[in-house]
C-alpha cells in the first residue's frame, strides 16, 4: 500500500474507532506495528438485524496472508457471544473476492442495491448460520 494510502487508511481506522458504538467490538490485524486488517461489529437498532459488520479490510499486501480469516473469526466469535440474530454487511457487488470470502463463512447474499456507495452496486450479505468455530 502507497505510503499516502496507508496514512489515510490508518486516519480513517483511528476516526472509525473513535467514534464507534460503545458496545461494539473492533478488531485490527497488526504486523511489525503496522495495521494491515481490521473489522468491526456494531450492534444496530432495526427491525430486520441487530447487529452490521463493517470496515472488512485486509491491506492489498497481505491479502491470502490468513490475516482476514483471523479477523473473520474474531468477529464471529463475537457475534455469537453476543447471541445476535442476523448480521448484515454490504460489499461492491462488482468486488467478487471479496464477495467469495464472505460466502465461505456462511455470509448468504440477501439483497443488490443497484445505486449504493457513490452510485456503485451493492450487495447486502446476511449471517445466513452461525458456523462452528474451531481453534
Amino acid at each position: 500500500m502507497a505510503s499516502r494510502e496507508l496514512n489515510e487508511y490508518e486516519s480513517k481506522t483511528m476516526d472509525n474507532l473513535s467514534n464507534a458504538h460503545p458496545a461494539s467490538a473492533t478488531y485490527i490485524g497488526e504486523i511489525n506495528d503496522q495495521i494491515v486488517g481490521t473489522v468491526r461489529v456494531t450492534p444496530i437498532d432495526d427491525d430486520h438485524f441487530d447487529a452490521m459488520l463493517a470496515g472488512m479490510h485486509v491491506d492489498p499486501d497481505w491479502n491470502d496472508s490468513g490475516i482476514g480469516s483471523v479477523l473473520m473469526h474474531d468477529a464471529l466469535a463475537f457475534i455469537a457471544t453476543q447471541g445476535f440474530a442476523v448480521v448484515q454487511l454490504g460489499v461492491i457487488a462488482g468486488n467478487a473476492g471479496a464477495r467469495r470470502f464472505y460466502e465461505r463463512y456462511g455470509w448468504e447474499p440477501h439483497e443488490e442495491i443497484p445505486m449504493g456507495v457513490e452510485g456503485v452496486p451493492v450487495v447486502i450479505y446476511r449471517l445466513a448460520k452461525r458456523p462452528q468455530l474451531t481453534h
